[in-house]
């Protein structure tokens, strides 16, 4: 079943990146990078508001914490909006962590800030899936008041530690 074995994908993400995912976006971000790397996962992604978004992967984050394969707290801010905290439970204590060749990538992608991290997935995604050339431009124009103060700068900085720690993943250009 792969709903099965997309949530346990993802527990095995939340256990690698030491027992606890903050956000949403950033399992999505994070296991879109993992995949563009060369983890094995039959994630179909598009373009969203918020960069690559995989519908099968939302599903598999509700069914996993559903099941029980990790546990999501929703956490409400103080602005009225909510965010997800995955933590991993008894039931996914005996799940492999990823493979050897992710985990330092996974905990990279998982330790950034969130936007930032959407900023270098967008650029990834429009790299790899759209064919652009110049990915920073395009995805200032894209996402133009998440790429400023600084952030698109943050996002080129963290995808070349990215690729330092995980050289499969593609040049992008811009």
């Amino acid at each position: 079943m792969q709903l099965k074995d997309d949530a346990m994908l993802i527990a095995r993400l939340i256990k690698t990146v030491g027992g606890k995912l903050v956000g949403r976006i950033r399992l999505q971000k994070t296991m879109y990078i993992l995949q563009a790397a060369g983890l094995d996962s039959n994630l179909v992604y598009q373009y969203y508001h918020y960069g690559p978004y995989c519908e099968e992967l939302a599903d598999a984050a509700d069914y996993g914490a559903a099941s029980g394969f990790f546990k999501e707290e929703e956490v409400n801010t103080s602005w009225g909006t909510a965010y997800s905290v995955y933590t991993v439970n008894s039931k996914a204590s005996d799940v492999d962590a990823l493979p050897e060749a992710f985990i330092q990538l996974a905990q990279k992608a998982a330790d950034s800030g969130s936007v930032v991290l959407e900023l270098a997935a967008t650029a990834l995604y429009l790299s790899k899936e759209e064919g652009v050339v110049d990915v920073w431009s395009e995805t200032v124009v894209r996402k133009p008041q998440k790429a400023k103060d600084g952030r698109i700068e943050m996002a080129k900085e963290l995808y070349g530690e990215l690729r330092n720690l995980c050289p499969q993943l593609p040049a992008i250009g811009g």
